[in-house]
């Protein structure tokens, strides 16, 4: 399920910054082109946010909220 998340996650950060670069060509804003690719080129990091409970025990994303 986290491997699902992960991807999901991935596909969507990847078609933002795409549109976000293509719209950046459009509007023939060079540089800030050229900074958006280097960041897509970079790659996606997943970030998880965990928590403990009283007991200890970690938890996700979905458990905490």
């Amino acid at each position: 399920m986290a491997k699902k998340r992960c991807r999901e996650r991935k596909r969507k950060w990847e078609q933002e910054k795409l549109e976000e670069i293509e719209d950046l060509a459009k509007r023939q804003e060079i540089r800030q082109l050229y900074q958006k690719t280097g960041q897509l080129k970079k790659g996606f990091q997943p970030r998880t946010s965990m928590c403990k409970n009283k007991k200890g025990e970690l938890l996700g994303e979905e458990e905490i909220r």
